[in-house]
């Protein structure tokens, strides 16, 4: 038995046993220390929440606590008023939270960092203020009381009167319940498309991910979980009042979540237990924990960025395939035949385009007073390399972005089959079937080269987020499908040998053809490259010809941006010359070179004397 299946055996063995451990520690401990371990659970999920929103989504939330509030008042006045049971009011807080958590999306959405912290901010104070003012039903300043709760022996379910053990069952259940489904969300596409967003909106948006779904579903299931804790809070305490959800309590929330570790599973846990036991042995010290707090964060910031989970070497995997490699190995899994390209071996792209032609009529692009693009025109057909040439400032990369939805049009035309495009967002047009690549390459730095392919293939997957969350099969056959596809890239563009290296470390020419491949994996009809062989070596630049020559081969269009006209002359059909943002030549490579247009505008009149 080899060192890696013994740890495989290992791994379940130690989760079953810290499960038990778990179970019966309350049975040993006295009553004040099951409470506490409770409020540990219930930190868990606060922490948790604030990751899923601003460790994975990159939102930035200083009114947290705001439904953290909502979850604790829904459940209290159902159960007050109404009589409902706890496993209804706990659903409904996580539902009405939901909702609202959904609503804040679209005003958040559409603003970043200052304004979005502003914003969150103001949420929670108008969420505090509601509670104070709404005295009818939340109680006002003097508070909600008489909750039913398991420490004054006032709550029941099915008929059993709980004490603070029966409650700790509860609360553990459902924290392992909700780390569970998390862990399994984050391993999906769902999850990358989090961290996606969170490195580059508009990276994210050029494979074809909507930054504003993704903020929608993080904003939902981060209230959700808010909700949930907010639920199980009311009703350990019995009482509730304003005072307990204010900015104290967000930024409590927010130092759970650095300190533990954003982006990790353990990280929170770990977070949350550090600042529940230490907060109540600092209780004498209770008017300086604002300081206390902000130094904490000072010296999390400066000594460990990356919280506790980073200093113990902790990372989440955002894959499923070590958990699906159990059920049978990806290699056991791809039957794809091999394709010959020169100088190397690799496997076949299984698609294939759908004869769309690219149409740009009489466009138009001004910023202010300055006119990028005058006028441009072109049409490029199916398994064409277009190439875009000119001098800095010419127009190129603009025109680009123009194609690609990142600028609006000012005048003119744009399709793509017979789909018009024009001023489409950028992750819309990607979904046509445009996908590009940029200048430098837009990488999520913290994932592996894996992890970075299967976001390529976000588009494709078709299974929903229940499916996800709960590991269903239909989510796993999915992932293993996909995995197949990235592990063919991975041999096609030699990079099977960094599958588990994070990108950040990565050579810069190695990073490109991450990008690259990337982008190929979101199977495009037309792909754009703007300078994809800056920076790379001859070798590199070699490796990446033939890459694009087999594109090519399977029918995909490309417009290419390059200075290095060796490289460029080797791979184009056609050229289009810009300068100034007018098109002076379009035909071949061959009269471009004799046109004394282009000898004037890029090549100097020096080089024509």
């Amino acid at each position: 038995m080899t060192t890696m299946s013994m740890q495989k055996g290992v791994q379940p063995v130690l989760t079953i046993i810290l499960v038990l451990l778990a179970a019966v520690a309350p049975l040993l401990m006295s009553p004040s220390n099951v409470q506490l371990f409770i409020f540990w659970g219930i930190n868990i999920l606060l922490a948790q929440s604030i990751n899923l929103l601003s460790g994975l989504g990159g939102q930035i939330s200083l009114g947290h606590a705001a439904f953290y509030a909502i979850g604790a008042y829904v459940s209290a006045i159902f159960m007050v008023r109404f009589g409902f049971p706890l496993y209804i009011t706990i659903l409904l807080s996580a539902a009405v939270n939901a909702l609202v958590g959904f609503l804040v999306s679209f005003p958040a959405g559409r603003v970043r960092e200052f304004y979005l912290a502003m914003m969150t901010l103001g949420f929670g104070f108008v969420i505090e203020e509601i509670i104070k003012e709404w005295s009818s039903v939340t109680g006002g300043v003097m508070g909600l009381s008489g909750i039913p709760s398991p420490k004054l022996g006032t709550m029941h379910l099915f008929g059993i009167q709980l004490n603070l053990i029966h409650y700790y069952w509860i609360v553990f259940l459902v924290v392992v319940l909700m780390v569970w489904m998390l862990r399994n969300f984050v391993q999906s596409y769902y999850g990358r498309s989090f961290l996606a967003i969170h490195r580059s909106e508009l990276s994210a948006a050029s494979i074809g991910i909507s930054p504003g779904r993704v903020k929608q579903l993080a904003y939902t299931m981060s209230a959700c979980l808010a909700g949930v804790a907010g639920a199980l809070y009311a009703h350990l305490m019995a009482y509730i009042g304003a005072n307990s959800f204010g900015m104290m309590q967000s930024i409590e929330i927010l130092v759970m979540g650095i300190l533990g570790g954003f982006g990790t599973i353990i990280g929170p846990i770990l977070g949350a237990g550090f600042l529940t036991f230490i907060a109540n042995k600092l209780q004498f010290i209770k008017d300086y924990q604002l300081m206390i707090y902000s130094l904490l964060l000072v010296i999390s910031f400066l000594f460990i960025p990356r919280g506790f989970a980073g200093l113990l070497g902790i990372r989440t995997a955002l894959s499923k395939e070590k958990r699906l490699q159990k059920v049978k190995p990806i290699s056991e899994i791809s039957e794809v035949k091999p394709v010959r390209i020169p100088g190397r071996e690799a496997r076949t792209l299984s698609y294939s385009p759908h004869h769309k032609k690219l149409k740009v009529e009489g466009v138009i692009k001004d910023f202010g007073g300055l006119r990028a693009l005058q006028h441009v025109s072109l049409e490029l057909g199916q398994g064409t390399i277009l190439g875009l040439v000119g001098p800095n400032g010419s127009g190129k990369s603009t025109l680009v972005n123009v194609i690609s939805g990142v600028y609006p049009v000012t005048e003119g035309k744009i399709s793509f089959g017979k789909a018009e495009i024009t001023n489409m967002p950028t992750h819309a047009i990607a979904g046509q079937g445009i996908i590009r690549t940029f200048q430098d390459p837009h990488n999520v730095g913290n994932m592996t080269v894996k992890e970075n392919l299967l976001l390529g293939r976000h588009q494709k997957y078709r299974s929903g987020i229940v499916s996800c969350v709960l590991n269903l099969k239909s989510s796993l056959l999915e992932e293993q499908e996909m995995l197949v596809k990235v592990h063919e890239m991975m041999e096609l563009c030699s990079l099977a040998q960094y599958s588990e290296e994070l990108v950040e470390n990565l050579p810069y020419g190695v990073q490109r053809m991450v990008e690259v491949a990337r982008a190929i994996l979101a199977e495009p009809e037309l792909l754009l490259l703007d300078e994809p062989a800056a920076g790379l070596s001859e070798h590199e630049m070699q490796e990446l010809s033939k890459l694009i020559r087999y594109i090519k081969s399977r029918g995909i269009s490309v417009i290419l941006i390059d200075h290095h006209m060796e490289f460029l002359m080797g791979l184009i059909d056609e050229v289009i010359v810009l300068d100034s943002g007018k098109m002076i030549y379009s035909g071949d490579a061959q009269g471009m070179q004799t046109n004394q247009q282009v000898i004037e505008a890029y090549l100097g009149v020096a080089n024509h004397a």
